[in-house]
């Protein structure tokens, strides 16, 4: 995704405590939430100052770092291990409020790599986050079912006692009227981008 440095500063004050994060309005004009809050119909637009109250600095800041060239890759490497799936379900969220779907698609093709890497299921927390901030056709909430479908036997009986009702109701139902194929894992095999669920 190519973007264009151009226009305004913009300044965004983040979160409860009002952190404040600079950038290029040609940087983010693509997203319709910054492109509507810009268009000059509102004080914020006139002013070049977006709130966004109820959203994580570091979040924001991941997504600041994306749309300037930064990959997903380096911003795991700086996270603390084991709140990996936590930090991609937040960004994921925050793209979903941004109607970005370019980075959301480039966090959902960064959580599958990171399943696979390590072998780990994204906790109760990430998945929650992910419910919690997505509509019930999210191609993410697919592709965390898919992943529970074809490897949740391979995780413990503890760990499926901490995941959201919603979830678990939505995992049954698939098990229930998905057809297992017989061959193989459609997560193999399609390199590092996952383009059934991305969105277009």
């Amino acid at each position: 995704m190519q973007h264009s440095f151009g226009g305004r500063i913009v300044q965004l004050i983040v979160g409860p405590e009002e952190k404040v994060l600079s950038v290029h309005e040609g940087l983010v004009s693509a997203s319709p939430f910054f492109k509507a809050a810009l268009s000059g119909k509102w004080k914020e637009g006139q002013m070049a100052t977006i709130r966004l109250p109820e959203d994580d600095p570091e979040t924001v800041h991941v997504y600041l770092n994306w749309v300037y060239g930064q990959n997903i890759e380096g911003f795991l490497e700086r996270t603390s291990n084991g709140e990996e799936f936590r930090a991609l379900s937040r960004a994921y969220v925050l793209g979903e409020k941004l109607l970005d779907p370019h980075f959301k698609n480039q966090i959902i093709d960064a959580l599958i790599a990171h399943f696979f890497v390590t072998n780990n299921f994204p906790d109760g927390a990430a998945v929650t986050i992910i419910y919690n901030g997505t509509p019930k056709q999210s191609k993410a909430r697919e592709a965390l079912l898919d992943l529970f479908i074809w490897y949740a036997h391979e995780m413990d009986e503890d760990a499926r006692n901490v995941y959201p009702k919603e979830f678990l109701h939505d995992l049954m139902n698939s098990l229930l009227h998905k057809c297992m194929p017989t061959s193989e894992s459609p997560f193999r095999h399609s390199g590092r981008q996952h383009h059934h669920y991305h969105e277009h």
